[in-house]
């Protein structure tokens, strides 16, 4: 389990399960292919290394909420170029992660629902939280 954070002081949760599904997934494709000599050697410290960072995440990790929500992520799946724009063109006036917690759930989705490529909150967390976990595991360069 994720926790999300704005400030040290400040979490939500998140339940991605992806972590494992990533490592998975990167065996699977290297056990397919061929190395020679010092590839093999190479391709067997990247895993180690990867399963070095995956039991760092595995269990509760907190992350600050615009690591988690990052620009570039906000511009692939939202109306929106960042998370300051995505809540200063809501209906609601955020300042903390006390005030996201207080906006009513069924109006959050809602307004996930309308201008991200998500149908509700859950789901635009839950990608959030793999792309996050394929940074930490070295799947991602952004």
């Amino acid at each position: 389990m994720l926790l999300l954070s704005t400030n040290p002081r400040d979490t939500r949760r998140l339940n991605p399960s992806d972590t494992r599904d990533i490592v998975k997934s990167v065996t699977d494709i290297l056990g397919r292919m061929s190395f020679d000599g010092d590839d093999l050697d190479d391709a067997i410290d990247s895993l180690e290394d990867m399963g070095e960072k995956a039991e760092e995440l595995h269990g509760e990790n907190e992350v600050p909420i615009v690591d988690l929500f990052t620009d570039d992520f906000m511009e692939a799946h939202t109306d929106f170029g960042s998370l300051d724009e995505f809540f200063e063109q809501s209906p609601w006036e955020v300042e903390s992660e006390q005030d996201i917690e207080a906006i009513p759930q069924d109006e959050m989705d809602d307004y996930v629902a309308e201008n991200t490529d998500f149908p509700h909150t859950d789901g635009m967390t839950s990608k959030a939280g793999s792309e996050w976990a394929a940074k930490q595991l070295g799947f991602s360069r952004k």
